[in-house]
Formats: C-alpha cells, sequence, structure tokens
C-alpha cells in the first residue's frame, strides 16, 4: 500500500471511530440518533457525484449547490424530546479544528461539530465555528454546550474520552 493511501484509510478510519464515539455517547445521553452522512443516508451515490474530464479521462467532482450538500451532510441527526439537531464528528489529534477545515461555505450552517482529541471532547456550531477556530486551549466541552449541557453529563463525556484514548493515544500523538 502506498503511503498516501495508509495514510487516507488510518484517517478514514480515525473518523469512523469519533463517529461510533459521538453515536454512542448521544445514545447513552437518551437521544435519539440517526446515522445521516452520505454514506449512510444515501449509500448508492457515494462514488458516483462525479463526471469524466474529457481533456485527461480523470474522474472530476460535479459541483454544484446541490452536490455540495449531498457530499457534506452532517453525520447525524439527534433528536430530544422537541428538538431536532445536525451533529458533524470529528478528531484532531492536536484538537484544533478551523472552519477550513470542513470546507469553503460549509452548507449546514446550523450543524454542531463535536470534535475528539486524545484530550477532550469538545463542541462548537457551524456558525461558532466560522468565527472562532477551536483548540485544545479553548473550554468548549461538550458538557457545557448551551444545547447539550442539561442532558449531557461530564461523567458520561469522561467515560467516553477514556474509550476514545484507547484508540487515539499513540506514540505519534
Amino acid at each position: 500500500m502506498k503511503k498516501d493511501d495508509e495514510t487516507f484509510t488510518e484517517n478514514l478510519i480515525k473518523g469512523r471511530i469519533a463517529e461510533t464515539i459521538v453515536e454512542q455517547l448521544f445514545k447513552v445521553s437518551e437521544y435519539e440518533v440517526f446515522r445521516f452522512g452520505m454514506e449512510s443516508a444515501l449509500p448508492a451515490i457515494t462514488g458516483r457525484l462525479t463526471k469524466n474530464n474529457k481533456l485527461s479521462g480523470k474522474q472530476a467532482s460535479i459541483n454544484t449547490p446541490v452536490t455540495k450538500k449531498i457530499r457534506f451532510m452532517p453525520d447525524f441527526i439527534m433528536k430530544e424530546d422537541d428538538n431536532v439537531f445536525f451533529v458533524e464528528a470529528k478528531f484532531r489529534a492536536n484538537g484544533k479544528l478551523a472552519i477550513s477545515d470542513l470546507t469553503e461555505q460549509y452548507p449546514y450552517k446550523d450543524a454542531y461539530i463535536i470534535l475528539i482529541s486524545p484530550k477532550s471532547i469538545k463542541c462548537i456550531s457551524v456558525t461558532e465555528l466560522e468565527e472562532h477556530t477551536i483548540t485544545e486551549c479553548d473550554n468548549r466541552h461538550l458538557h457545557n454546550h448551551d444545547v447539550f449541557k442539561n442532558k449531557i453529563k461530564e461523567n458520561v463525556v469522561k467515560k467516553h474520552l477514556q474509550i476514545a484514548q484507547k484508540f487515539y493515544l499513540t506514540k505519534e500523538t
């Protein structure tokens, strides 16, 4: 396997682990959890939002407002009583995330990003992220976020962080 392919595969696995941790954390906190990302909601379309470039013969992405919304569908829809939220799970070894890490003009402004690092589980809305890069030094812990603090408890977050650390704490991290 080429080094680039190996890195891609490793990052894909780390992302899936983050999704699973977020999914379980919200389920334990008594949210209804629905997988929503393109790979989950529209598996038949994955890999088909491309066209052949007639000059190079290579595949190129079809870039329209609709395909952008499909490609960047948040990972989850979370429901708690009458409240429904889009949630995107992210892993960053350095605990840092900027709006540019998502994409230019991320189409789901009302989504919440749950950022998992080896040291913390943080939460920031996309709107907040447009104004402020999240770092390890931020006090944006998931259990303190205004939207989730009444339902998600600190001890539950700590337990899921310990699980995350089993996968993310390595000599390289």
